[in-house]
């Protein structure tokens, strides 16, 4: 299932209805109206913004800058991750010594279920948390309570209940009945911005008005387009035609021109175009506005959504932003979220998303990272070279030290 297949419907589970609401549902459906997103517009009423637009997690996805961005923000979770082991000063990978660790970090970065591969899962995570302002996957565990499958579910399919302390979920079927309840240790739940700290809010919740804008503006240059972007003409008569002249004049020349015949114009008669440049068909500088509010909704920078040509000096202050206020604010919620319901926040064991990642594209920029890493006081030649995927060589694992570098062994006193 690719991730744009995941809106495979509307939200559809709805709160218990009454007899009244089941007799609507019954007229409904002797007219005709069986489904029930049909029924609630037949019931209630669209829900559209100010520009007459119904914006929802399909129609959202219509506008190319709102796709492109959604696709960006859960394609740049799919990143390496790892459970980190701390000793003392010192951070390691776990190992299979750590047993429950080591099983939980093969769950995240190999295979967290039978169904999806990590990128999969991740994404589809993201754009529950986006689009719907939660994202859900369920823990199951074997007898010892090592998990061993996460599983996603769609947010639709989840009903959250606040309890004293903790939060509870209730999973439902398709027909909104639930099938089990689940307690929050058990329940993966990212949330996007939320106002009550138990479910998240929607992005199409607030963005509703500009991209029902963005959708008015396509849906307005697709029809211009499909009217064969004709420019309108305007005959002047020098005198004055009934409606029987006007009639048969406007049906001779409509024919000659759709014929592409030549048209001869007598008695004085002047022909004035009503035309529209290219540039203004495509509403070019209000594309770029849409695409601009889009960029800002989404907090992904406008070249990254093909709005603009960056140069090469200010492309990588751009994608080093992206990934200091986007992305990393968006994997604390994952590293978090994990470290308390998979490793029950024990100190001594951390997940981490590997942003490094994100930066491997720029050979200049990890060369000289590396040199300065390797060349210095905290990395070895031999860690390098694993994070570049390369085989460790022999005398390498010492950390070099420069030759200006020194310790002061009279401690501070000798500062004088």
């Amino acid at each position: 299932m690719a991730w744009h297949d995941f809106f495979w419907s509307k939200k559809s589970i709805e709160f218990p209805i009454s007899d009244g609401e089941k007799q609507i549902i019954k007229e409904a459906r002797m007219a005709g109206i069986n489904t029930p997103g049909k029924f609630w517009d037949y019931a209630f009423g669209e829900q559209k913004n100010s520009a007459g637009q119904t914006v929802d997690e399909n129609t959202a996805l219509w506008l190319s800058a709102f796709y492109r961005g959604i696709a960006i923000r859960c394609d740049s979770l799919n990143l390496p991750i790892s459970v980190i082991k701390t000793v003392g000063n010192d951070r390691f990978p776990v190992t299979k010594s750590d047993n429950y660790e080591y099983r939980v970090e093969k769950l995240l970065s190999v295979s967290p279920n039978r169904m999806m591969t990590p990128s999969m899962f991740y994404q589809l995570l993201e754009m529950s948390r986006l689009m719907y302002g939660n994202g859900y996957a369920e823990v199951h565990r074997n007898g010892l309570g090592v998990p061993t499958a996460l599983i996603w579910h769609h947010p639709d399919r989840i009903k959250v209940k606040k309890g004293n302390v903790e939060l509870f979920y209730d999973i439902l079927d398709d027909s909104g009945t639930k099938i089990k309840g689940v307690s929050s240790m058990d329940m993966i739940h990212v949330k996007n911005t939320s106002f009550d700290g138990v479910m998240g809010k929607p992005i199409l919740d607030v963005a509703a008005e500009s991209l029902g804008f963005g959708l008015a503006l396509q849906e307005t240059g697709n029809q211009y387009f499909a009217d064969g972007m004709t420019n309108k003409v305007v005959l002047s008569h020098p005198g004055v035609l009934g409606v029987g002249g006007q009639k048969n004049l406007k049906t001779s020349f409509d024919k000659e021109m759709k014929d592409g015949n030549t048209v001869v114009l007598e008695e004085g008669l002047k022909p004035f175009m009503l035309s529209i440049t290219p540039e203004q068909s495509q509403f070019l500088q209000s594309r770029e506005f849409s695409v601009s509010d889009v960029s800002r909704w989404l907090n992904v920078p406008e070249f990254m959504l093909a709005n603009n040509d960056p140069t090469y000096s200010n492309i990588e202050n751009f994608a080093s932003h992206y990934i200091t206020h986007t992305m990393r604010p968006t994997v604390r919620l994952y590293e978090q979220e994990f470290n308390w319901k998979l490793l029950t926040n024990d100190e001594d064991f951390k997940t981490r998303f590997n942003l490094d990642a994100l930066n491997r594209a720029s050979l200049q920029a990890r060369a000289e990272y590396y040199g300065k890493a390797a060349g210095g006081p905290w990395m070895s030649r031999n860690e390098v070279r694993n994070i570049e995927n390369q085989n460790s060589e022999d005398g390498f694992d010492k950390i070099l030290t420069p030759l200006n570098y020194t310790t002061n062994p009279g401690g501070s006193e000798n500062n004088e």
